[in-house]
Formats: structure tokens, sequence, C-alpha cells
């Protein structure tokens, strides 16, 4: 038993240490493991925020417990962990840690999220729909990046697609607007409310043809949006015609051939101003879900078209949006691997072979080249790749471009940190004498 014990204290040496974040003069502290992070951070600012109450954050990277945190309970009167799991075990396996005078100190908050807590209501699209699958991605993708349902607004124009947001999320806010208008629904929602998450559904139809107008303006302002195309390339709520993003050539059931050439929303959202750009396909599990957790993490308008057949009026032989014609084509661009800023994983990798990002909150994207010479930051080559891809009749995936260094749309208009929508009239109706005064300097 010693010999285990002398084993378990040597491991300390190695795990990585906690991150600390302190603010002045706090007494309470918060310590908090994985996914619990992102609900933490948004409230602790809430507390500073609305009670004026400073806390300490310690965040737990790996299991032995670093000595680290028993000098951070010493030094806080109370201290609250904060964990996803229903059980407590982070709670008790402190307790059997520390000594045996610091364990009045802590206080075990449970936030109880199940994967569960993040559904929505029973799909009533095709049996084997490419959107379900989406739908599913997105429950995963939230649920393991720890984001609070009540901190999203659902966002959706018409359409097939636009009915998905139905199916996850339940207790997230909801809009449905009218057709192709979406944009400028969510572009309102953030200014109000910039602390909301916006996710934006669409398809192919509600975004390429009637919502053009609006989706080109969208992606040229960078607004901190998370902007899905449930692609399949036809018009599924009114029998099967072709979209704006049908392929030059491709067929309907019914035999007609499409003469028109493509509207590549990738390519138009990088010549735009989207700061990240990727396309998948909804077959895809990993990729699109691994897409999902990174786009959450960027700072910025991200723009996901997800081929998903309709398997009513778009799966047979002859259309490039199927099922079969996806699997055949598919070229994806790299190997995606994304490590959220709440988990330290070290991987070792050949710096030659792999590009690296990090995200806004401190994630880091990692991008395993498939094609040698592939850079994801370079705009230019991103067009010229998504053009060579269409000459071949290949369907490119992956992570095609992204730019985290662009200020957003807040950003630009300088909006303040305290959403709009919360600020007393007194902030937002100016008095007399500031009326007078900008009069007098008009004059």
């Amino acid at each position: 038993m010693e010999r285990l014990r002398r084993k378990f204290e040597h491991a300390r040496s190695f795990v990585p240490a906690p991150v600390v974040e302190t603010s002045p003069n706090a007494e309470i502290g918060i310590i908090g493991f994985g996914s619990s992070h992102w609900a933490l951070t948004e409230t602790r600012d809430q507390l500073l925020d609305e009670h004026k109450l400073s806390t300490d954050y310690l965040r737990i990277r790996a299991f032995p417990f670093s000595p680290d945190i028993a000098d951070f309970v010493r030094s806080h009167k109370r201290v609250y962990v904060v964990e996803q799991n229903r059980d407590a075990q982070m709670f008790s396996l402190l307790k059997l840690d520390l000594d045996t005078d610091l364990v009045p100190k802590l206080r075990s908050v449970r936030l109880g999220l199940a994967v569960l807590d993040y559904r929505g209501g029973k799909t009533t699209l095709c049996a084997g729909c490419g959107h379900n699958a989406i739908s599913e991605r997105i429950i995963d993708a939230m649920y393991e990046m720890g984001v609070h349902p009540e901190r999203v607004a659902k966002l959706s124009g018409i359409g097939c697609s636009s009915k998905s947001p139905a199916y996850f999320m339940a207790r997230a806010h909801s809009f449905n607007s009218v057709h192709g208008r979406m944009p400028s629904v969510a572009t309102g929602a953030v200014l109000a409310n910039r602390s909301l998450m916006a996710l934006g559904v669409s398809g192919d139809g509600d975004t390429a043809s009637i919502g053009i107008g609006q989706f080109v303006h969208l992606m040229r302002r960078n607004l901190p949006i998370i902007y899905i195309i449930e692609d399949n390339g036809v018009y599924g709520l009114t029998k099967g015609q072709f979209s704006a993003t049908a392929d030059l050539g491709s067929k309907l059931k019914t035999g007609v051939i499409n003469e028109l050439p493509p509207i590549d929303t990738c390519e138009l959202a990088i010549s735009l101003g989207a700061t990240f750009v990727g396309r998948s396909f909804s077959g895809d599990k990993r990729q699109l879900h691994t897409m999902l957790k990174a786009a959450i993490a960027h700072r910025g308008t991200v723009l996901l078209d997800v081929i998903s057949p309709c398997v009513t009026f778009n799966d047979h032989e002859g259309s490039t949006k199927s099922y079969k014609y996806a699997k055949d084509h598919d070229e994806p661009l790299q190997e995606i691997n994304f490590v959220p800023a709440f988990e330290e994983i070290a991987v070792e990798y050949d710096p030659g072979t792999t590009f690296e990002v990090t995200m806004h909150d401190g994630s880091r994207l990692r991008l395993r080249k498939l094609e040698e010479d592939y850079d994801p930051t370079d705009k230019i080559q991103a067009i010229t790749r998504l053009n060579q891809a269409k000459q071949k009749e290949e369907m490119l995936t992956g992570v095609l471009y992204v730019n985290t260094q662009s200020p957003t749309f807040l950003d630009m208009l300088n909006i303040t940190d305290e959403p709009l929508a919360t600020l007393p009239p007194s902030a937002v109706r100016p008095g007399r004498e500031v009326l007078e005064q900008v009069m007098a300097e008009l004059s």
C-alpha cells in the first residue's frame, strides 16, 4: 500500500497544473472541470455584473489533483465545486484528497445536464432525411461543449431545413422567420443581446434563392453566428424542383436535367468575409461533429454547408446530392481534430503534416493535411481549390477557410459589453442636457 501511495504522489508531478483565474478581493472560489467551463465563465460574468460579486476560478485539468488545489481552497472562505456529473464524483474525490480542515469549505454544485436536456421534439421529416442526422450532431456538440441551452437562440426561415430547430435543444430560444429573412432577424437578436449564441439553420432555397440578398450581407459583416445550410439541392416542400445550389447536369427523378450553374455558398462566403467556412456531409458523423464543436468556439461568422440528401426527391441515380454520389465523390481536405480549451490533451504530430489554429477561447483546431500544401488561412487558395474541385467533379469537404484575426460586427460597432436589451432607460434615452450639447456641437 505504501508503494502505491508513493507512485500516486509521484504521478502528481506529471499532471498539468490547474488554470486559475483571479479577481480582486474575491472571497468565493469556484472549482470546475471539463464541459462545465463554459457555464462557469458565463456565471462568473453574471455574478459580477448583476450582483457585484467577484469570484476566483480554478479549472482542474487532470487527476491526480495538484497541490495547488489545496492552496486555492485554503485561500477562500467558501469554494463551490461545479460539475456535470450528477453523482458529484469530483466533489467526492476532493473530499478524500484534501486535509480534513479544508473539507467544510467545499460546497457541491451539479449542473445535472444530461444529453436528453439538449433534445427537442419528435421529428416530422421523412425517415432517413439527412437533416435529422445534422440535428443529432448539433445535440452532441452542444452537450460536449457544455453550452447551456438557455443561452442559445435558434433561428430559421422556411423549408424542411427550417423545421429542424424544433428537433433539438427545446430549452433554447427559437424564432422561425419569414422565408429567406432569417439573417436580419439573427442580426437584430445578436445586437440586442450579445450574450446569446446565435445558431441559424437554413436550406439551399432559403439561403441561395429567395434569401440570397440577406445571406450576402450577413457574410460580409462577420456577425457572431453559426449559420448551417442543410443543402439537398431541391425544394423538398414543393415537390423537388431544382434549387440554386443544384449542380450543372444533375437530373431530377422526372428526368429533367439542370442547365444552370450552381451558386457555391462556401465560395461566396469566403470571398465576402465569413471567417470560418466549411463543408461536410450529413453521413460523415465524425467530421461534422468535430466541425460543429470548432464552430462553437469560433467568434465571428461560421458558414457550414452540409450536403444533406433528400431521400424523397433527390437520392436517385443522376443526382449529385444523393448519399451514393456524396460517398463516391467526397474529397476531404484534412482529418479534423478539435481540442476544447477545457481539455488538456497532448498529441504528438509532425508539424509538416498538421496545421493548428488557435480559436478565440483558446481551443485548438488541428487539421491533418491530406493535401500537402493546403493552407486553410489562405483565402485565395481556398477559392482556387473549390473551383478546381468543380472541374474534377469532387465534393470538397473539411475546413475550407478560417480566420481568427478579423474583428466581429460587434467590435466594429463598439457595442457595450452589457446586452443592449438589459440597459436601463437612463442609459439608452439621453436627457435634455445631452441633446442640447449635441445640437450645440452641430451648430
